[in-house]
């Protein structure tokens, strides 16, 4: 190479040309690494955001506090029933402190193998079924507890009581219902008959069994028991029997009994009612509801004892 050439080498300067076509491609580059005045947010635009992201926090707050109120107030008002596949759905119930599950291994109630509440009645049975229930039909309930229960009440129409509500259990009820019917297969011990002394049957006496039968029916159907019964041969009879003397798993009733009986108060008359904070007394005006209600013979009850 020509030494004295490369030493006389100089910059050509660029030509009018050269020079747009830089500044044309110095412009392009530019428009694709920044944003055009199309997206660039007006005043008013960054206004609006600022002031919906300030906005944005208390507004989520303001849907999770609502929605913290509803499943709070929703769950008082029925947080009597908890559904879950390990446990059973309950309605709220004050005596749930008392339940304590126990096994049990029930009788044959045949042949030997039954109970003391069984057999022919005594005053001594008689004692022991009124003792099954007679203090658990009518309980002391507090206004906290009240205010959990779906099954509301009214207060107690006794005089001290009358800032508390009246409440049962209903297994109570039941037991109640219960030896109804026993007593109504000894009418003249008990005074129990449904048949008048010109043959005809007495429709406040049927009407009253016919519900306890129907109280009991839906209260079994309603717990529905499955405990397992199987079945023995019999090889001295050759048969087939129920083997009814199994375990089931129980409540246990004395427990139970333990919780309510304390709060027993005795209800002496069912005419009389709080309002406003005070007792009134309805026994003087007009007859006994109740009375009236199983006097009204429906048309066409014309039953009599031949038709038992």
């Amino acid at each position: 190479m020509d030494i004295t050439a490369a030493k006389s080498y100089q910059k050509v300067a660029a030509t009018e040309k050269d020079q747009k076509d830089s500044t044309d491609f110095e412009d392009e580059d530019s428009s694709l690494l920044s944003p055009g005045p199309a997206f660039i947010p007006s005043t008013l635009q960054r206004s609006k955001l600022r002031i919906f992201f300030l906005l944005l926090p208390w507004m989520i707050n303001i849907c999770l506090g609502a929605a913290l109120i509803y499943l709070t107030t929703t769950q008082s008002k029925y947080q009597s029933c908890v559904y879950g596949p390990d446990r059973p759905a309950e309605m709220y119930s004050p005596a749930h402190e008392a339940i304590e599950y126990t096994p049990v291994s029930f009788r044959m109630a045949l042949e030997g193998d039954t109970s003391p509440y069984q057999g022919w009645p005594t005053d001594e049975k008689d004692q022991l079924w009124q003792d099954l229930y007679d203090r658990g039909v009518t309980l002391r309930l507090s206004e906290q507890d009240h205010d959990k229960l779906i099954n509301k009440t009214e207060h107690i129409p006794v005089a001290g009581y009358e800032n508390e509500r009246l409440v049962g259990l209903d297994v109570f009820h039941q037991l109640h219902c219960l030896n109804q019917i026993r007593m109504a297969f000894y009418p003249r011990r008990y005074n129990t008959s449904m048949v008048d002394e010109n043959g005809n049957v007495k429709y406040g006496q049927w009407l009253h069994i016919d519900h306890c039968i129907e109280s009991i029916r839906e209260s079994l159907t309603c717990h529905s028991d499955i405990s397992v019964n199987g079945f023995e041969w019999m090889e001295d009879k050759k048969i087939l029997m129920p083997t009814l003397h199994n375990v089931h798993m129980c409540r246990n009733f004395s427990k139970i009994r333990e919780w309510a009986f304390p709060r027993f108060v005795n209800l002496p008359t069912k005419r009389m009612h709080v309002e406003n904070g005070k007792l009134v007394d309805y026994r003087g005006d007009g007859p006994d509801p109740e009375q009236v209600a199983i006097s009204k013979v429906p048309k066409g009850w014309n039953y009599t004892v031949d038709d038992l």
